[in-house]
């Protein structure tokens, strides 16, 4: 019994690390760095800087997505087409 007990508390704690490590960072995290990154990458002024950060505050897949891209000019083409279409 105590085995058995031991072998169930060894599989989860290995799920709970194996989940850990693939785990997001919580979205106010997530959009502080997509704000962030908006705010010295993108070559905006401040009224469209204040558009993108209610974007992100509003929908943090918009934050999650704007982070996802790897090529600059690809993420800003995305960002302008998001701030378009959420007017």
């Amino acid at each position: 019994m105590v085995h058995t007990v031991d072998k169930l508390a060894t599989m989860f704690a290995a799920s709970e690390a194996a989940h850990n490590a693939f785990a997001l960072p919580p979205s106010p995290v997530r959009r502080r760095e997509a704000y962030q990154l908006a705010e010295t990458e993108e070559e905006m002024s401040d009224n469209e800087i204040v558009s993108v950060m209610k974007l992100f505050s509003r929908d943090t897949a918009s934050a999650d997505a704007y982070l996802a891209f790897t090529r600059k000019s690809a993420r800003s083409l995305w960002l302008r087409d998001a701030l378009n279409s959420s007017l």
